[in-house]
């Protein structure tokens, strides 16, 4: 299987034999060694997100005209910082998004929205493998979408639903039939959902695509995961909120940068913020699921091998004998390590590693 036992052959990004670098230089030596991959996820998934995104307007626009209507009025004349700030972007998404009849945007967005899990698929096991240095076709972001449409799909839904409940209680413009304290509560309730949801994701897109979990299963370990990789999901949410102001807010106070930025943004943007993301969690989905199940098959593949070691010496065959003590030994150390766990109060899988199904590795 793949996760055990990496592909050796027709592997021309993976340079063999290079010494170990700090991360924050790997990072952007894997990112631009695979620069060429890098420019097709995010064409591949600008289209999408471009959808989505106009998609958000229109619902914008529908629960708070007014704000839209500022926004796009603020558009012409404008020279101070204020008066920018609402332009470009909205400007462009909203022109996009009106241009286009409803009949033909909305079909559109409702697409958008069921491709977007299956594609995230799809971007995540690429970008995961190229965090583990292994070799990836330029083709598997479509083949993985397709092996994990179902999902994808129900991901994709999750997104699609916190998106909308954030945006719902972030730009409504009454109450909703509530209390105006409980309406405030709500608010910074679905702030924080959606804030552990983005981080959730992360985790849930990996798992999906690396492991045989139910749906249950993977947002169970989703969110462990956000308290367990509790340092590095800070990191990842300050940087990728620092890469978004970059690309956002740049070309709103320098409109003139507009087109630069739209080019970046459609080849860039999407495979970096997506990549810094993997790249900085799949350490945790590392520890705590990909490494006690690379331990789990080296124990079984050992026993097996001792199990026709000894079978060949008990019929008079001439065996490694060496190979037959280091197995003795590793199976021995490992059994006890078992123990010492269990007089501990704790199980085999230990206390820290979230629960996950028994056929656990999903790789090709």
């Amino acid at each position: 299987m793949g996760l055990f036992k990496r592909r050796e052959v027709d592997r021309p990004d993976i340079p063999r034999d290079e010494a170990p670098k700090p991360g924050y230089i790997r990072f952007w030596q894997l990112y631009f060694r695979n620069f060429n991959k890098m420019l097709t996820y995010s064409v591949v998934y600008f289209f999408i997100a471009a959808f989505i995104v106009c998609g958000v307007f229109l619902c914008v626009a529908s629960i708070n005209s007014d704000l839209i209507m500022s926004f796009v009025g603020s558009i012409s004349g404008v020279e101070n910082v204020e008066g920018a700030i609402p332009s470009s972007w909205v400007y462009l998404i909203g022109t996009i998004s009106l241009l286009i009849p409803w009949y033909v945007m909305y079909p559109l967005v409702f697409i958008a929205i069921i491709l977007q899990g299956p594609i995230m698929c799809g971007l995540t096991y690429c970008l995961r493998n190229h965090t583990r240095e292994e070799h990836v076709w330029g083709t598997d972001i479509f083949v993985r979408a397709w092996r994990n449409k179902w999902q994808g799909l129900a991901l994709g839904v999750i997104d699609a639903l916190v998106l909308f409940g954030v945006i719902m209680y972030a730009f409504g413009t009454d109450t909703l039939g509530m209390g105006g304290k409980v309406f405030v509560y709500f608010k910074f309730i679905s702030y924080g959902i959606g804030l552990i949801w983005f981080v959730m994701r992360w985790y849930a897109y990996q798992m999906a695509v690396t492991f045989n979990l139910k749906l249950r299963g993977i947002l169970k370990n989703a969110w462990m995961f956000v308290i367990l990789g509790i340092w590095r999901n800070l990191a990842a949410v300050v940087l990728l909120a620092l890469v978004a102001a970059l690309f956002i807010l740049f070309p709103m106070f320098y409109p003139a940068t507009m087109p630069f930025f739209l080019i970046l943004m459609m080849m860039v943007f999407f495979s970096l913020t997506n990549f810094l993301g993997v790249f900085l969690t799949y350490p945790v989905t590392h520890k705590y699921l990909v490494a006690p199940a690379m331990e789990d098959q080296k124990r079984v593949e050992s026993l097996k091998r001792r199990s026709e070691l000894r079978a060949r010496k008990a019929a008079g065959e001439e065996i490694d004998e060496e190979e037959l003590a280091e197995l003795e030994a590793y199976l021995a150390e490992d059994k006890k390590k078992k123990s010492g766990k269990k007089k501990n109060g704790k199980n085999a899988a230990s206390d820290e590693e979230p629960e996950r199904d028994e056929s656990s590795e999903n790789d090709d």
